[in-house]
């Protein structure tokens, strides 16, 4: 008898690969792959068919402030050439934009236009919905405690 899996876009993932014997990193990583594109197929409703989990990486780094091509490469784990590349799409596609630093004038910020802003608030309100899903179904209780307790092995790597 042929088991279920459960798809979304590309990632399959079969019961018996997700048991108690796993690691917790392999529970968080599934989870998180499938979070994104719970994310991607939301916005594809919303007229951002052209938003795809690469995108995701770059916007979610980029705040009101603006920040610079090396720190979205650090964050991301890529190099300046990749997220250069990665941004300029965002730009073309009207979701970012770039300025000179107000302090230094070689420094280029990256920050998003009005269009970036009407994404980032659908984003926003998508993630909310699902993040509403998830607390539904473990209750409020377990799910706050859920994020306190990986805000807290969070913890053993930022501050050590």
């Amino acid at each position: 008898m042929k088991r279920p899996t459960h798809q979304i876009r590309g990632l399959k993932v079969h019961p018996q690969e997700i048991d108690a014997h796993q690691p917790v990193a392999r529970f968080m990583i599934t989870l998180f792959n499938f979070f994104e594109d719970e994310i991607i197929i939301a916005l594809s409703k919303f007229s951002y068919s052209d938003i795809s989990r690469t995108d995701l990486n770059t916007i979610r780094y980029v705040n009101e402030a603006g920040i610079t091509v090396g720190q979205l490469a650090r964050l991301n784990g890529v190099s300046k050439q990749a997220v250069s590349k990665q941004i300029e799409d965002l730009v073309k596609r009207g979701y970012l934009q770039k300025s000179a630093d107000e302090h230094d004038a070689r420094i280029v910020r990256v920050r998003f236009s009005s269009s970036g802003i009407q994404l980032l608030n659908k984003l926003i309100e998508i993630i909310a919905g699902i993040e509403a899903k998830y607390e539904k179904k473990i209750g409020k209780t377990a799910y706050d405690r859920l994020k306190r307790d990986l805000g807290s092995l969070l913890d053993l790597y930022v501050r050590g």
